[in-house]
């Protein structure tokens, strides 16, 4: 035998379920051929003389799947829970043949649909270039007959790929900068499973981007941010939003660490347990990084599900209208779907239903009526000005803290026409400590302003 004893065989592959929960036939090419299930894996497995011992989902490919083998000899059968995975195979239809001739008419719609809003768009006269020239996307090219007569150019930032042409579709690939320059009313992301990296290199992420991996090179899991002051946290935290989130962020960890065996929870209860997580951030977490079938409403979604609906919604009404809107079993590209059609069509006060997907099954489209999404509960509402209010001190407060003790009087010179006041509201939000001397970062000094030991010290 090849294996040590105590040894692991680690396979990942392309997993079957998100290939047809998803209609992700694109992903068939070349490379591509064989998509594995649990049950298949098992079986192969079983042959070799190993039993599963652990099933992990990977993102990458749109869906894979890592599986852990060890020997019959030390485990004789399968983990419990690759006996649930099959199970929940078969319940989905894995080994029906009705369900791979559902998969090949939701493919052919797919087409149709596609095909349709392109003709739709031509004949409006808006252009649509595509992003990337992925594998994926020739097969999705090619199927669906989108030539140069639909599509005038991709674009890439592979300089390999730039100055060529798509297969079959012939069309001319272009750098990334083409889109500045062009500036095409749409783009159709082929290279789909990137579609997150690819909206942000056309956003001002990288203005924050260089402090964000400075934080996460520095806490790559829950358990090294735990191990941190409260006040290294902070610091780094700096320029990446409002600094009550840092410290929500350690006290989170630590509640991962002693609760969750340091690893972020996966279902809604769990999540909703950790400080500073309310119900819009809990949902993100499960859409985005465990594609789970739920949707983070945030004011475009909001808007978006009180237009169609026709009704002023309160949060919850609003929550359950949004998740259910996940179809295919992808809260990722629902919830990223939704946001987009929010902030570019469904916009708040011109909206563009004249180029909405779903504006044949919108209950408002526009009006008349007075416009439901303008009473609901997550309607906007105006900030105050920043230029001398709190928040302002607060950050200059932070600001130079992180550089050292503040003495009392150099802080409430910063803190200015608001007074002391300031200085215990960051006290109690557990920003800063008073240890007598001066303020600091938690962390940094011992004991909070009233003489508590800060618990998180």
């Amino acid at each position: 035998a090849l294996l040590a004893p105590g040894g692991r065989v680690i396979v990942e592959v392309p997993y079957l379920g998100p290939l047809l929960a998803r209609c992700e036939y694109d992903t068939v090419y070349h490379e591509h051929i064989c998509y594995f299930s649990v049950a298949s894996l098992a079986r192969l497995f079983e042959a070799s003389g190993l039993s599963i011992v652990r099933v992990d989902d990977v993102p990458i490919h749109g869906g894979s799947i890592r599986v852990q083998g060890a020997s019959r000899d030390e485990a004789p059968d399968h983990a419990p829970e690759v006996h649930e995975r099959i199970a929940q195979e078969e319940g989905q239809g894995s080994r029906s043949a009705e369900r791979y001739r559902r998969f090949a008419e939701e493919v052919a719609e797919h087409r149709t649909a596609l095909r349709a809003l392109l003709e739709r768009l031509r004949g409006d006269g808006r252009r649509v270039v595509g992003y990337g020239a992925p594998a994926k996307g020739n097969t999705l090219l090619n199927y669906c007959g989108i030539d140069a007569d639909w599509m005038p150019y991709v674009v890439d930032k592979n300089p390999l790929k730039v100055g060529l042409y798509t297969p079959g579709s012939h069309l001319p690939v272009r750098p990334v900068e083409a889109l500045l320059e062009d500036q095409p009313e749409h783009v159709l992301i082929l290279a789909w499973n990137f579609a997150s990296e690819v909206m942000a290199q056309q956003t001002q992420a990288d203005r924050v981007a260089e402090r964000w991996v400075q934080l996460v090179q520095r806490f790559p899991d829950p358990a090294a941010m735990a191990d941190a002051a409260p006040a290294e946290v902070i610091d780094l935290w700096a320029g990446l939003g409002y600094n009550r989130r840092a410290v929500n962020l350690h006290r989170a960890a630590v509640v991962m660490v002693e609760q969750h065996d340091g690893e972020v929870p996966d279902d809604l209860d769990g999540l909703l347990s950790l400080p500073g997580i309310g119900p819009y951030t809990a949902r993100a977490v499960l859409a985005f990084a465990f594609d789970r079938d739920v949707v983070p409403v945030d004011t475009n979604v909001a808007r978006i599900v009180a237009r169609h609906s026709g009704r002023v919604l309160d949060r919850s009404d609003a929550q359950a209208l949004a998740d259910g809107a996940v179809r295919w079993g992808s809260g990722a590209l629902a919830a990223a779907a939704l946001m987009d059609l929010g902030a570019t069509t469904c916009r708040a006060r011109t909206p563009a239903c004249d180029r909405c997907p779903v504006a044949s099954t919108c209950s408002w489209a526009g009006g008349p009526e007075e416009d439901p999404a303008g009473r609901g509960a997550h309607r906007p509402r105006p900030q105050g000005r920043f230029e001398g209010s709190a928040r302002q001190a607060r950050g200059r407060i932070i600001a130079a803290a992180r550089a050292g003790r503040l003495p009392h009087d150099a802080a409430v010179e910063l803190a200015g026409e608001h007074g002391v006041g300031v200085l215990d509201a960051l006290v109690a939000d557990g920003l800063v400590v008073w240890d007598g001397e001066g303020f600091a970062l938690p962390g940094a000094t011992g004991k909070s302003r009233s003489g508590v030991r800060d618990r998180e010290d």
